[in-house]
């Protein structure tokens, strides 16, 4: 994986469907910039939902104790880390 400077506390994403080839430094910020203009769309996330089920509104508006459980579980980066899987399938071109 790589670690990439825009990611908060050093984690670490890579989409599953990049070889190690393709998953370079000239990649990765594009990619991301992709991601944080996706996530800031209602229509994306909507159909992220739709496809997988997953709602990122989830990780939004919750009280703090409730999003230090779900912090403590890895449900924010197990969530992101399938966003990006999907970003990267749906938006970025990557076939499965």
């Amino acid at each position: 994986m790589t670690d990439s400077p825009h990611l908060p506390d050093g984690m670490t994403v890579k989409p599953m469907y990049f070889s190690s080839g393709d998953w370079d430094t000239l990649h990765a910020p594009p990619f991301f910039a992709l991601v944080a203009y996706a996530i800031g769309e209602l229509e994306i996330v909507a159909r992220f939902k739709t496809d997988t089920g997953h709602d990122l509104n989830q990780l939004t508006g919750r009280s703090p104790i409730e999003r230090m459980v779900d912090t403590a579980c890895g449900l924010d980066k197990s969530m992101m880390a399938a966003f990006c899987d999907w970003v990267a399938t749906n938006m970025w071109g990557v076939e499965e």
